[in-house]
């Protein structure tokens, strides 16, 4: 357990690691702690790429971000304490309550899409926007998760990103924000509604294959704001002004592919 936390709960687990509901002692306050696999804790690829994380999120301070709270990591674990979002993951409500409208999927991306054009303008391409790391809040707001494979822009390395929502220029590129763009657009509504994840409620189409016919992209939009709003009523509040630790320097950043929890 990272020292100062008490841990509450398991949110949830992955082939990455773990993450954890837990308590800032001084105060209370509640915060998520991602821990990175145990086994993958003593690959020097994986805990570079969980430091290159860590340090991305230092360099994005924007209320549209998840915020880094503080990195800590000794012998035996690693770990990314962070904002505790008040909310759900788009997917979520995707799977269970289906498509929307583009009026109410704008009004809920907006805050993710900001996210990502400041991003953008600090230099960090995110390379995984899609509805699992898009947090829907209890007021209908979004904030964009998971730096796990971010990278500068003109960083050297491997290929990184869910290959559903990657651009086809992007496989063996290094990162651009054009990759980006094209996980917006099939995340969002606004110049290719057809291929709108928020709109019929399934992946985007391959790159190679026909856009499906236009047709009434489903309804039922309007009331995503209220089934955020149901789906993240109860859960615990925001995290502690808890002072950030240092990250450690000189880990490399792509190759390994993302930290996933």
């Amino acid at each position: 357990m990272v020292p100062g936390y008490r841990e509450v709960r398991e949110l949830g687990v992955g082939g990455g690691g773990r993450v954890v509901l837990a308590t800032y002692a001084p105060t209370g306050a509640y915060v998520a702690i991602k821990y990175l696999n145990a086994t993958l804790r003593d690959d020097h690829r994986f805990l570079a790429r969980f430091r290159a994380e860590a340090r991305v999120m230092v360099e994005l301070q924007d209320p549209n971000v998840v915020q880094l709270y503080e990195y800590y990591e000794d012998v035996l674990e690693a770990a990314i304490v962070m904002e505790l979002v008040d909310g759900v993951a788009l997917r979520r409500i995707l799977s269970e309550h289906g498509s929307t409208s583009p009026e109410a999927a704008l009004t809920v991306l907006k805050g993710s899409l900001l996210g990502l054009a400041f991003a953008h303008a600090a230099g960090v391409v995110h390379r995984d926007y899609k509805p699992e790391n898009v947090l829907i809040q209890a007021d209908g707001g979004s904030k964009l998760a998971d730096f796990g494979i971010a990278a500068h822009v003109g960083e050297a390395g491997m290929t990184a990103g869910t290959p559903a929502y990657m651009a086809p220029r992007a496989v063996g590129g290094g990162p651009g924000e054009r990759g980006d763009r094209r996980l917006r657009g099939h995340v969002r509504v606004l110049r290719v509604p057809h291929r709108a994840q928020a709109l019929p409620g399934r992946p985007p189409p391959r790159a190679d294959a026909p856009p499906p016919a236009r047709g009434d992209p489903g309804g039922g939009g309007a009331q995503l704001g209220t089934r955020a709003r149901h789906a993240g009523h109860g859960q615990e509040p925001g995290g502690p002004a808890a002072e950030r630790a240092g990250v450690p320097g000189g880990a490399g950043g792509g190759g390994t592919g993302g930290v996933r929890a």
